[in-house]
């Protein structure tokens, strides 16, 4: 009897085993295929989706076909349109701002540019032009920015429309760029204050000189101005008061020198009729008389 029970069970477990693998084998089936009709269904939606995309990209519905452009002097709405990638038909959707703009940019006389796409069909591109504020004497003559950056080559033609800056070399832009442009930055802002001051009109800036140790020196015409290498602020605003004082008594100066300390100031008077006035000679270095 008791063989006869454990037949019994060992015949169940195996009934149930074969049950479950029965089971198992069922939804196993019935899982693949609705596996395989999902995998269907996303590849023919993934088909349809890059079918539709190249549809897209044909269609002349999307071709872009109005350009608003708000340029620059230097720079023809025709160039923008070539330097964009714009002047031939292309899809809005494979332009691209990005690039457009970094390649507008590279214009020296472009200091910022923004480039949108509007769908369907129009793209909007604004730039901003640089502003000269000198000319930087490097054996060449380049305009340079507000930031002491030499961005076009000139010719001798617009000396005496911007300062010239001068005392730098093309081994400092080279091994030490931060620093040229910042002592670039620094005569400038030195032009802009003397600029302000009442005598400027009378006694224009001709040139400003970096020497050693952040020293400046102005060329008034003929009379040179040695600045030292800080308080420019308080220094000319006593230049102002000198040269007044001279005009008023019809005199000029060869040179006017500050010493560190601004209170202490060395002038060599000359009569206005002694003083000459010329232009400056350029050589590789700077300007000499």
């Amino acid at each position: 009897m008791a063989g006869n029970r454990y037949r019994g069970r060992r015949s169940q477990v195996t009934t149930d085993v074969f049950a479950r693998v029965f089971d198992g084998s069922v939804w196993l089936l019935a899982n693949s295929r609705k596996a395989m009709r999902t995998i269907l269904i996303v590849s023919m939606l993934g088909s349809l989706g890059y079918a539709t995309w190249i549809a897209v990209q044909r269609s002349p519905y999307f071709l872009v076909r109005h350009v608003a452009i708000e340029s620059i002097p230097h720079l023809s709405e025709q160039d923008t349109l070539a330097r964009a990638g714009l002047d031939t038909r292309i899809n809005i959707f494979q332009f691209d701002p990005g690039a457009a703009q970094r390649a507008l940019l590279q214009h020296p006389w472009v200091a910022r540019a923004e480039v949108k796409k509007v769908l369907p069909d129009r793209v909007s591109i604004r730039l901003s032009e640089r502003r000269p504020e000198g000319i930087l004497v490097l054996g060449k003559l380049y305009l340079v920015d507000g930031e002491g950056r030499p961005f076009v080559k000139v010719s001798k033609d617009l000396v005496g429309q911007y300062p010239m800056v001068t005392g730098l070399s093309r081994a400092d832009f080279e091994t030490t760029p931060d620093e040229a442009h910042r002592m670039v930055r620094n005569a400038l802002a030195v032009v802009r204050m003397y600029e302000r001051t009442d005598v400027a009109s009378r006694w224009p800036i001709g040139s400003v000189n970096l020497g050693v140790g952040g020293r400046v020196d102005m060329m008034l015409d003929q009379t040179r101005v040695g600045l030292g290498a800080d308080g420019f602020e308080h220094k000319l605003e006593k230049l102002n008061r000198i040269l007044s004082q001279l005009e008023g008594r019809k005199m000029g100066a060869e040179y006017i020198l500050f010493g560190d300390d601004p209170s202490r100031v060395i002038v060599k008077e000359s009569t206005r009729d002694t003083v000459r006035h010329g232009s400056l000679t350029l050589n590789d270095t700077g300007a000499r008389e």
